[in-house]
Parts: structure tokens; sequence; C-alpha cells
């Protein structure tokens, strides 16, 4: 049985699994793109808020996280999604693809999204004209501006009959200060559940957290 199934590769999730596995645990990513770093994999632009990183841009972090997960022999599952999870006794029976796994904990780690009422810009756009892959990205779909504030989770479809009871009002991931959710042995961390000004930084605290707060759970 597996310690945890972390669902999204981003910051959040890779750090989550990086602390599991360091910890003696066993946890398992499930990644609906073919690589890791999730967002940072489009982001050109150096972070130089993220201490230790200067002069790193978010495409050069993607990749040291990937790299350094591989290098873990991590087992990440990639262009593949949850589709369904039944709570066992102790347990929860998860099925993703074509495996099916036992894990003691769900840990959520799959982003936020815009709201539906967004603002929206239609037209062609160009976010930095010296930067021709960011253009390409969004000049054919809508953009929706950060600044709006309208964002929400972005929950998985197999959650979705639990949204009632895992939503709160801002729509975000409910949690308490282990990123439990109201969801036993189900956690939330990163944007999804937004605990924390959004950014790199505090969605991989967030992966510590979880992993500290499972670790406590078997000792």
């Amino acid at each position: 049985m597996k310690t945890a199934i972390i669902l999204g590769g981003g910051p959040a999730g890779c750090q989550c699994a990086l602390w599991l596995k360091m910890l003696g645990l066993d946890p398992v990513i499930v990644e609906k793109t073919n690589k890791l770093g999730g967002l940072q994999h489009f982001n050109p632009y150096q972070n130089n808020w993220l201490i230790g990183m200067r002069h790193t841009t978010g495409r050069e972090f993607a990749n040291n996280v990937q790299q350094h997960i591989e290098e873990l022999e991590i087992i990440v599952l990639f262009n593949d999604t949850i589709a369904e999870f039944n709570a066992l006794e102790k347990s929860f029976s998860v099925r993703v693809g074509k495996h099916q796994l036992e894990t003691a904990n769900i840990i959520i780690a799959t982003g936020s999204m815009p709201r539906a009422e967004a603002i929206d810009l239609n037209d062609s756009i160009a976010v930095n004209a010296a930067n021709q892959d960011y253009n390409e990205r969004v000049k054919t779909r809508a953009v929706t501006l950060r600044g709006s504030r309208k964002w929400q989770a972005n929950l998985p479809n197999v959650f979705e009959a639990h949204r009632e009871k895992l939503l709160d009002k801002r729509g975000f991931i409910a949690t308490d200060a282990h990123c439990l959710t109201p969801l036993a042995n189900i956690y939330a961390i990163g944007e999804v559940a937004n605990r924390m000004p959004p950014c790199v930084s505090t969605s991989m605290a967030d992966g510590v957290v979880a992993a500290k707060a499972i670790q406590d759970t078997l000792t």
C-alpha cells in the first residue's frame, strides 16, 4: 500500500512527494501532462523571489524539479488523472488509468482555475513580445486577468460529488492547519486550497506541512 497518492506534479505536489520520500515513506505522483513542474514550465522569466534560485527561470526551475524527482526514483504516472476512488476501512482504493492502487492518503495539489465570470480577453494578445512561446500559448484562447481575483480551486472531477463539503466560501478547498480537508485522510496543498498568498514558495511550504502531518499519523 502506498503512503499517499498526490494529484498534481507542480511545485506543491513535488515538494510533498520529496519530503514523504525523504521521511522513508512511499508516495506516487499523478500528473495529467507529460512533465513535472506545473505552470513553471511555461514561465520564461527569472524568479528572483525564490531564495537560492536567483537568475533561474521558471522553466529551469521546473526542469530541476523533474530531475530531482527522477533521481529519487519517485513513481510518477504521467498523462493521467484519478478516475475513481473508494474509501475502504483504513485506506482508499484508487483507479488511475489502467492502474488500481491502494493508498493510505490522497493529496490534492491541482492548483487553481479562473471562475466562469472572470474577465476574458478573447482577442489576440501578446504577453511579452520578446517571447514567442508565451504569445503562441495565449493568442488563440481567452486570457483571464489574475488581478480580478476571481479564481477558484481546480477540483478534480472525481471529487465533484463532494464539492459542497470540500469547498469553502471562497471556492477553494477548506483545510485545517495541517492541510487536512473535511474528508478524512484527504489533504489539499498549494493554490487549490489557497491557504497563503499564492506563489511557488508557499505552495511548496504546504507540501512540507502535509508530508509532516502524514508522518505524524504513522508514529
